[in-house]
């Protein structure tokens, strides 16, 4: 004798019930169908479906996210190019090799890493802004530097490169990132100030001065200092900015 299973909607027995694959529950004919006897398990997946969608997942391999480097291998060259051409003209300043001493190197030393956190300054923020930015040296600019610094000259042109900034930004963050170096020089031209003061350290207050000197001449509007760019950006801001730089080198003075 064959078992017979009843409809769940109707209550009629079947020899050979529907099983719905959603539900689970067991039909006639009449109400096999999901829309029939008011399946409310239809929008789930199956088991079927559901095995079939962990496999998937399983034998998937995880997507690799490649993030373009904020330094590359060219621009390090670069900056170490500048660099040797900024302490090319900082020897000049200090009297040439033959009357270093520990002092003078700590000055180049300075007036280096002061050149190298204006021009980072500027890359950093641009980076933080989600633009690509990178330093590179400015061909005429490098070798104007080179021949103040090796000839008899009254004065040095420092200018071997600049930060390069690529992507769309704002009037905002055009100034922005324009100030950011002069800002650089200002702040750490006050640290050097005050901790040459507390350490009655000569040196310190020579890098200050040329930090200070590296703000003001920044921050003249002229093309293409970063004072032109900020300008354009915010008179106030400029204005609030290259107040503030002429106030240090007064105040160096004293």
């Amino acid at each position: 004798m064959f078992g017979l299973t009843r409809c769940a909607v109707c209550g009629v027995d079947e020899l050979l019930p529907f099983r719905c694959r959603y539900c689970g529950r067991n039909f006639c004919s009449q109400h096999r169908l999901p829309e029939n006897h008011g399946c409310d398990a239809v929008a789930l997946p199956s088991p079927a479906e559901i095995r079939s969608r962990e496999s998937k997942v399983l034998k998937s391999e995880p997507k690799v996210v490649r993030r373009r480097s904020a330094w590359t291998s060219s621009e390090a060259l670069h900056l170490a190019v500048a660099s040797a051409a900024v302490c090319l003209a900082g020897i000049g300043f200090t009297g040439g090799f033959l009357s270093f001493q520990l002092m003078s190197w700590m000055l180049l030393l300075g007036f280096v890493a002061s050149f190298v956190g204006h021009e980072l300054a500027h890359k950093l923020t641009a980076v933080r802004k989600g633009l690509w930015a990178r330093f590179r040296i400015f061909p005429a600019g490098l070798l104007a530097t080179i021949i103040t610094a090796v000839l008899p000259v009254p004065f040095k042109v420092i200018m071997p490169g600049a930060v390069e900034i690529y992507g769309r930004q704002s009037l905002r963050d055009y100034g922005q990132i324009a100030l950011a170096g002069p800002l650089f020089n200002i702040v750490l031209c006050l640290l050097l100030f005050i901790t040459g003061r507390v350490t009655s350290l000569g040196v310190l207050h020579a890098v200050a001065s040329v930090n200070a000197f590296l703000a003001f001449f920044n921050l003249l509007p002229i093309p293409p200092l970063d004072g032109e760019k900020v300008f354009s950006s915010s008179k106030v801001v400029w204005a609030v900015l290259f107040a503030a730089s002429i106030a240090v080198l007064l105040v160096l003075q004293l």
